[in-house]
């Protein structure tokens, strides 16, 4: 099922927003993952899919998991 990660760029006036489409959630939650942890003005608002919406807390609460997990 493909996810849909919604971002916002506030480098630019007005900012702009985009959307990344990946083939599953947990690629979808690693580019979230890489996004909070390198962009200081690129702003992940949520995932989503067809049947699921990720807000950004359950997002960050999945990369800090993820994080220990790997540690």
């Amino acid at each position: 099922m493909e996810w849909t990660l919604r971002t916002l760029d506030q480098s630019v006036k007005p900012a702009m927003s985009a959307d990344w489409t990946f083939p599953s959630r947990v690629a979808a939650l690693r580019a979230a993952s890489d996004v909070i942890a390198r962009q200081h003005l690129i702003k992940v608002i949520a995932l989503e899919s067809a049947e699921q919406r990720m807000e950004l807390a359950d997002i960050e609460e999945w990369c800090r998991d993820h994080i220990s997990q790997e540690a």
